[in-house]
């Protein structure tokens, strides 16, 4: 799995969390937080249960504009 770079916002840990979805089927869910000022991303939902949803958000979490 990739590193998570520090929130773009206020520089703070990021941390990875996973669930599943309220409704029937449940499916996994994950979303990157910032510890500090709480920012995320929106909820990933893997309907193919595929693990590879994950690296998708690490990605999301990750892109930065200026780069």
């Amino acid at each position: 799995m990739k590193i998570l770079k520090p929130c773009p916002f206020c520089g703070g840990k990021a941390d990875i969390i996973t669930g599943v979805t309220d409704s029937l089927p449940n499916y996994p869910k994950v979303r990157i937080v910032c510890k500090k000022c709480r920012v995320g991303t929106d909820d990933y939902v893997d309907t193919t249960y595929d693990a590879s949803f994950i690296d998708a958000v690490v990605n999301a979490w990750n892109k930065r504009v200026y780069e």
